[in-house]
């Protein structure tokens, strides 16, 4: 597969004859996760390999500390390296897939292509930045005192990454199911099924028919004329 054809983002800030000629250059084989636990490869690959660049689906990294439970949201645009220790040795790590998903693997002889393009360098360590302040706001948003807000934030921050603005309100397309919801917000399922219907009845979101979710109004704490 074409790495900028399933990932056109990436080639953004590409003049117009460099990206035709990235776009041929840049080939990748595919991986492909159905949905379920995923036993992700444990060892490292060929030195100078970058990792997977995820350009479809959804999963999640479960981390277990003494019994407490993290999880953490991973979809298109992410690059991930499974095999890379945890930064703590008493954490334990796994992984589900929970939409398929299909990633690049970015091999060594991808790599050397890749840099070739450093506006594309630039774009995947600019992701990976990305990926450790968004941790960063799931662990402030786990700190907030109530399941309702904590899933109102919740919800706009994945919005604002994966979401689009449409005439009627902000649509975030991830099929997130009550319980994956609770998952994320650190609370039981009932909780959170009682919370989206008080959101709900205040006009606050919906939810679609294919499970995506539409919000209504500004993201909190940003009045209604953007300030």
């Amino acid at each position: 597969m074409r790495i900028l054809e399933v990932d056109p983002e990436l080639g953004g800030a590409l003049d117009g004859a460099s990206l035709r000629r990235a776009s041929i250059e840049l080939q990748a084989e595919a991986l492909r996760l159905e949905p379920g636990v995923w036993r992700a490869p444990e060892s490292p690959p060929e030195p100078g390999n970058l990792g997977l660049l995820v350009f479809d689906g959804l999963l999640t990294r479960h981390l277990e500390v003494e019994g407490a439970r993290c999880v953490e949201l991973l979809g298109s645009g992410d690059l991930l390296r499974p095999w890379q220790e945890d930064a703590a040795s008493f954490v334990h790590a796994r992984w589900r897939i929970l939409q398929r998903a299909e990633a690049a693997i970015l091999t060594a002889e991808v790599a050397v292509r890749l840099c070739r393009y450093p506006p594309l360098m630039e774009a995947l360590v600019e992701r990976s930045t990305n990926r450790s302040r968004s941790l960063a706001v799931f662990s402030a948003i786990d700190n907030v005192i109530g399941v309702e807000r904590r899933l109102r934030l919740l919800l706009w921050h994945l919005a604002e990454r994966w979401g689009r603005v449409e005439r009627d309100g902000v649509l975030m397309p991830l099929r997130l199911t009550h319980q994956m919801l609770a998952d994320l917000v650190g609370s039981r399922r009932p909780s959170v099924t009682t919370a989206l219907t008080r959101l709900a009845d205040a006009g606050e979101i919906t939810q679609e028919a294919d499970g995506g979710w539409r919000l209504y109004g500004s993201p909190p704490g940003v009045d209604t004329d953007g300030t």
